[in-house]
């Protein structure tokens, strides 16, 4: 299976420097590096997220539906699929209209988080399963089982954090961030 997700280095959380806010803002302002990390973060941001997404996969796309499978406080999951609509990870149409009903499907941006979502699959069915995951994935082209990983689109191997350069495509010292000898701004 080919993924274009990249390896995540297993390290210690680097701390956020936070910066004074304007008296008008009550939340402190936070700089970091540039990361894609870090944005998606930004629209998946807690677990009900994920296992709404998750839910939409297995076919779930209206409230009742998602709710029951979660069970989910509807307050919860109103939020939460307010949030994926308005960030683009779903789209909410109408199918009812007294009194009006939605159905929330996944948009292509949405589509796109499988491959994330079945390795993180793939790492709990590893480190937290006991060997006994709870749900195989079978390749309909192929017809077997399989277990997904990362592999490189150039040349088919599979990545790892210790097989892997990062190249910056910024200018750390802008963000307040810092150089590393992996994360090397321009070269590889």
């Amino acid at each position: 299976m080919r993924l274009a997700v990249a390896a995540k280095q297993k390290s210690a959380p680097r701390p956020v420097k936070v910066r004074s806010a304007p008296a008008s803002r009550k939340q402190p302002v936070l700089t970091e590096r540039k990361c894609s990390i870090a944005s998606t973060v930004g629209i998946l941001s807690d677990a009900w997220t994920f296992l709404v997404i998750r839910e939409a996969f297995f076919g779930a796309k209206r409230f009742d539906k998602l709710q029951l499978e979660l069970g989910i406080a509807s307050n919860i999951l109103t939020d939460r699929l307010a949030r994926l609509v308005e960030r683009g990870v779903f789209r909410k149409r109408k199918y009812q209209s007294t009194p009006e009903r939605f159905e929330y499907l996944l948009t292509p941006m949405g589509m796109d988080l499988y491959g994330p979502l079945i390795m993180m699959m793939a790492w709990g069915d590893r480190w937290r399963a006991h060997d006994q995951p709870p749900l195989l994935l079978r390749h309909l082209t192929c017809g077997r089982d399989f277990t997904p990983e990362v592999i490189c689109n150039r040349c088919g191997k599979p990545i790892h954090a210790y097989s892997m350069k990062y190249r910056m495509r910024y200018n750390p010292d802008k963000f307040g961030g810092r150089r590393s000898g992996r994360a090397v701004p321009g070269r590889v």
